[in-house]
């Protein structure tokens, strides 16, 4: 409202007959010009085609369910005697042998410590299938998670998925695997994001409490 306290109401025929002087500095409004005049014009978008051009608000899922699940697991596991930390810390997966410089930083989604147990946790929008080889796991995800729980000295990792209801049981634990030639685990498993009754933040907090039995 502060923004636009100088600004007058007009009507809406009018505001859609005012020339727009465009340049350069004013490019980056071209989509909002566009999308007001289709609210003016009580113009709704749909799938079909048509002679009109349309905007379209897209979101970067991973980044969605990223923040989703660090969201939930501040709420549900803080509780439960947890220390979440997202996109943090960010420790080095190597040194440099000459200068003694951290490389290749690491950023896992989710670092959840109680007492002396540690747990990495990576959220993954991905369509898995628990039924394929591997849990239908990428290899590339098994080894950033091996990376994990090497310099984090983590006893569990875990890869988190969007729960499907046609390729899963139920929400959960999927998979597990021990990593050879060390004490960490890699697990696999999913929630619901469809889920109006909560019970996402329950299937969290039980795969964080099922890690540090």
């Amino acid at each position: 409202a502060g923004h636009f306290e100088d600004v007058g109401a007009v009507d809406p025929r009018l505001a859609m007959d005012a020339p727009i002087a465009w340049d350069r500095r004013l490019d980056v409004w071209r989509p909002t010009e566009r999308l007001a005049r289709l609210l003016l014009r009580s113009m709704y978008q749909t799938a079909h085609s048509g002679a009109h051009s349309g905007v379209a608000l897209l979101f970067d899922m991973n980044e969605l369910f990223e923040g989703y699940v660090a969201s939930i697991a501040r709420s549900c596991l803080r509780p439960l005697g947890f220390r979440v930390l997202a996109q943090r810390p960010r420790l080095n997966l190597a040194v440099d042998a000459a200068s003694g410089r951290g490389a290749f930083m690491t950023k896992p989604d989710l670092y959840l410590t109680r007492g002396d147990e540690v747990i990495v946790l990576d959220t993954k929008w991905k369509r898995i299938d628990p039924g394929r080889p591997n849990a239908d796991v990428a290899q590339a995800d098994a080894y950033q998670m091996h990376g994990y729980a090497a310099v984090y000295g983590a006893q569990s990792t875990v890869l988190l998925y969007p729960y499907m209801s046609e390729l899963m049981a139920k929400p959960g634990l999927l998979a597990a695997w021990s990593f050879t030639g060390s004490n960490g685990s890699l697990k696999v498993a999913a929630i619901d994001v469809a889920s109006r009754s909560g019970t996402e933040r329950n299937v969290l907090a039980a795969v964080a409490e099922a890690l540090t039995r």
